[in-house]
């Protein structure tokens, strides 16, 4: 009855050997994801919530900045099939990912991702109701579409400026 102790703390401690069971359970259930309570002034985000929410914010920022590029690739690789438009629109594809990839890992856009999912949380914790986006507003096509009537309206008043200035 002395050892039921130690073996008790070394399980805990994820020093003594566990079951298959108990490292599937550890896996799954991990200690660092338990819900705390938060306060309306804390900035404090889980892990997950990084990964999940703000980075999924962050991307759906970076196919609103890159739908120009976005669409490109999709008109040439429309003109030349699915499978050689992979190889022929190569540079467009290029072009598009590294838009993608820089606005992704832009540490400004991940801010406002995160200061926007925090004032979301904010509101639903004071309130109650939740100003998350819809399901529709999450999808990437939701934003290449937005990016599309963004850039729309900055080429018809540039064209405009242009053609008043002439």
């Amino acid at each position: 009855m002395g050892d039921a102790g130690p073996t008790s703390d070394k399980q805990e401690n994820n020093v003594g050997p566990q079951t298959p069971a108990q490292r599937a359970f550890k896996r799954l259930f991990p200690r660092d994801l338990t819900i705390k309570e938060t306060h309306g002034d804390e900035d404090h985000l889980r892990k997950a919530e990084v990964d999940l929410i703000v980075m999924r914010k962050a991307v759906c920022k970076a196919h609103f900045h890159c739908a120009r590029q976005i669409d490109q690739f999709t008109a040439c690789s429309d003109r030349h099939g699915s499978v050689m438009g992979v190889f022929r629109c190569r540079d467009l594809m290029k072009s598009f990912t590294s838009c993608l990839d820089a606005f992704t890992n832009d540490p400004k856009i991940i801010r406002e991702a995160r200061d926007e999912y925090l004032a979301e949380k904010r509101h639903y914790e004071l309130t109650g109701e939740s100003i998350a986006p819809t399901k529709e507003q999450r999808s990437h096509k939701y934003w290449i579409l937005k990016g599309r009537e963004h850039y729309r309206t900055l080429d018809e008043q540039q064209a405009r400026q242009n053609s008043s200035s002439s």
